[in-house]
């Protein structure tokens, strides 16, 4: 049996180029000031990404805020669309940990 080659769009070349991504647009656009986060990809969420704040519990009781991207959204736009996303979603944690975040998950001007 002939070992399996994932494909360039496998899930874990995904979350690999989108951590990257996070990473080079933390450092150029947000000064690397944004703490490191968990950036999944989950089917279960409405809208195309999200931050959810506090989403995942490290083994030692931390919490860690994460980013949700839903898979369909791979799909349905380019990389453009995708990495734009992203930079909202990385807004929204920079609006968490250094601005004034809407009520609930709404936008406001800032």
């Amino acid at each position: 049996m002939k070992p399996q080659h994932s494909s360039p769009d496998s899930a874990t070349e995904i979350h690999s180029q989108l951590q990257l991504a996070f990473d080079h647009f933390n450092g150029a656009l947000f000064q690397s000031a944004l703490p490191r986060c968990v950036i999944t990809i989950q089917s279960n969420h409405v809208s195309p990404a999200c931050l959810v704040p506090n989403g995942f519990l490290t083994r030692h009781g931390d919490s860690v805020d994460m980013i949700v991207m839903s898979p369909w959204f791979f799909q349905a736009g380019n990389d453009e669309f995708v990495l734009a996303a992203l930079v909202h979603e990385m807004c929204h944690l920079w609006q968490r940990k250094f601005g004034a975040p809407g009520r609930g998950r709404y936008h406001n001007a800032e």
